[in-house]
């Protein structure tokens, strides 16, 4: 078991999921990944992790709905999230970061840019 930070990753596609996953794990994170948003938020709610990777697009609760319930959950609401999404629009940026997301990132994206947005979220506050 890593030492590292625990960082969910709710993605619907799952070859994007294991390449995630994989990148995470060579940098020493422990990566718990969803393919859907329900099981998902109660595994955060239980087991409240370092940050969030979530896509835009699921099935189900799409992440928009996952960033309101987790913003709104006391328990929640402070865990970093950065969404990864292939909705290049600027408003669909605008509406995540109105939601609560840290950070918005656009796919195809390269490993060491989405890890360094993670350490950059995750950094204590100075």
């Amino acid at each position: 078991m890593s030492a590292g930070p625990t960082i969910v990753v709710i993605e619907d596609d799952s070859s994007i999921r294991r390449m995630t996953e994989l990148w995470l794990t060579t940098k020493g994170m422990d990566v718990t990944t969803f393919a859907e948003g329900e099981s998902a938020i109660e595994h955060i709610r239980q087991s409240i992790p370092g940050a969030v990777i979530l896509d835009l697009a699921l099935p189900g609760l799409d992440g928009y709905d996952i960033l309101k319930i987790l913003r709104a959950d006391p328990r929640t609401r402070d865990i970093p999230v950065i969404v990864v999404t292939a909705h290049a629009d600027v408003e669909s940026e605008v509406q995540v970061k109105t939601l609560g997301a840290d950070e918005f990132v656009r796919k195809p994206f390269k490993p060491q840019s989405l890890i360094a947005v993670i350490e950059r979220v995750m950094r204590p506050a100075a």
